[in-house]
């Protein structure tokens, strides 16, 4: 496409990976977004139950969010207890909706994770200008914290490829495949995100 270099951004929000003895893993791709200025802001806060905390998203002038999510997960020694998020004043709920079937679990029954959909929350705040956006996250019990992870595009940039993965990986070691349009040959950015509970 005349030049425009493509770069690929990958989240990996694989919770529960690391628990897990075992060898039968398995990530699955829930979102490939591909357009001019793709890109994923990613941010994590850990918390005590019923303190409210940060998570931030970094995202350019002129933007236009994609998709917006935030995951929470279990904490694995207390048990497979989901509990309720409040983000920037909403009320996220731990229900069969939210709750994440990441597959195989790697002999780690016992940790489960929540997605929710806040796209509508995140564009609400971001004001086109661009920079660092803070949003406010209260855990409603004891989990293992959140993350925010924040898919936009920018008009006019490189045209860009981001990726979100969930599911879990062996501590022993893993593998999976990532299905690019172009094979990457290194001439370009390749960021790589994980997300660990």
């Amino acid at each position: 496409k005349g030049g425009i270099m493509k770069k690929y951004l990958l989240l990996i929000a694989a919770f529960a990976l690391l628990f897990a003895p075992s060898a039968n893993a398995a990530l699955t791709n829930f979102q490939t977004f591909t357009a001019e200025g793709a890109n994923v802001s990613i941010d994590a806060v850990g918390l005590l139950d019923n303190v409210e905390g940060i998570v931030s998203a970094e995202i350019p002038a002129a933007a236009t969010i994609e998709a917006a999510f935030l995951y929470s997960a279990s904490v694995g020694y207390a048990g497979n207890n989901l509990y309720d998020v409040v983000f920037e004043g909403t009320t996220l709920t731990s229900n069969a909706a939210s709750q994440l079937d990441v597959g195989p679990k790697d002999g780690n029954n016992w940790v489960s994770e929540n997605r929710w959909d806040v796209t509508s929350i995140v564009d609400t705040k971001y004001d086109g200008l661009g920079g660092t956006y803070d949003f406010s996250v209260t855990e409603k019990g004891y989990l293992d914290g959140e993350i925010l992870a924040v898919l936009y595009s920018v008009s006019g940039g490189d045209i860009q490829t981001a990726f979100i993965f969930d599911g879990e990986l062996a501590t022993t070691g893993d593998t999976f495949n990532i299905n690019l349009g172009d094979p990457y040959d290194g001439s370009s950015d390749a960021t790589f995100s994980l997300g660990i509970s």
